[in-house]
C-alpha cells in the first residue's frame, strides 16, 4: 500500500514539474535553434533570446502540459524553408500555454 501511495505522489510531482521558468528558458533556446534553421540568425549566439533566457511576464492559467507540448514540438522541427516559414513552425500548443495579461491591468 505504501508503494502505491509513493508512486502516486511521484506521478503528481511529475505532472506539476514543468515550471514556467523552465518553459521560458526552453522556449527561448528552441526558438533560437529554429530561427537559425530558418535563416533568421547565423548562429544561436546571435539570437537575443538565447542570452536573455525566457521572457518574464505574467501568465494566467499556466498549462504545464501545453508548455511541454510546445517545447517538444519545436524540438522536433528539423526543416524550415526560410524566415517567412518561422512562424509556421510553432506548434498549436504554444498558443495554449497561458493567457497573457497587460501589465497595466
Amino acid at each position: 500500500m505504501r508503494n502505491i501511495i509513493f508512486l502516486g505522489a511521484i506521478a503528481a510531482m511529475t505532472a506539476c514539474g514543468y515550471s514556467e521558468d523552465k518553459f521560458g528558458d526552453d522556449l527561448a533556446a528552441e526558438s533560437c535553434r529554429v530561427a537559425v534553421l530558418c535563416g533568421i540568425y547565423a548562429s544561436e549566439a546571435d539570437c537575443p533570446a538565447a542570452e536573455e533566457g525566457g521572457e518574464e511576464g505574467e501568465c494566467v492559467n499556466y498549462d504545464s502540459t501545453a508548455a511541454k507540448d510546445c517545447v517538444d514540438g519545436l524540438a522536433a522541427v528539423t526543416e524550415c524553408a526560410d524566415a517567412m516559414d518561422f512562424i509556421n513552425q510553432f506548434p498549436a500548443a504554444c498558443g495554449n500555454v497561458c493567457e497573457a495579461t497587460d501589465s497595466g491591468m
